[in-house]
């Protein structure tokens, strides 16, 4: 296995031991761990600084949740949104349900950088760009 999944897997366990039982980090638990890395000086000390800064951004920005769509939500959908989303993460996930007009027949759901969309428009997008 090369060093930089070594140390980027170590990273992502030195996070996950920060975590609390809903998957959000504990600042007390985070501040001796950087605490303790400084102190102890380990080599690649700022490279697995980055990368748990860049581990702890990503669980921070994955906690909640926005869904577009157009109409209205009922109680139903967002439970099974919810129930959904929490299988996908590490913690429980905030959901924002936004009305957004300009969809037609579909959603979108942002999560931290990444989204995911499906209505009438990305699969017309998806076709023109098949075509060219």
């Amino acid at each position: 296995m090369s060093e930089d999944i070594k140390i980027k897997k170590l990273a992502k366990n030195l996070v996950m031991i920060t975590l609390d039982e809903e998957g959000k980090i504990i600042q007390s638990e985070m501040e001796k761990l950087i605490s303790g890395l400084i102190e102890t000086q380990p080599s690649g000390l700022k490279k697995l600084l980055k990368l748990i800064l860049n581990e702890t951004k990503r669980l921070e920005y994955g906690y909640s949740a926005v869904v577009e769509f157009n109409g209205k939500s009922d109680q139903r959908m967002v439970d099974n949104l919810v129930q959904k989303l929490d299988t996908l993460t590490v913690g429980k996930v905030e959901l924002k349900i936004v009305e957004t007009p300009t969809i037609i027949a579909g959603y979108r759901v942002r999560i931290g950088d990444d989204v995911i969309e499906d209505s009438i428009a990305s699969r017309l997008s998806n076709l023109n760009k098949s075509f060219q």
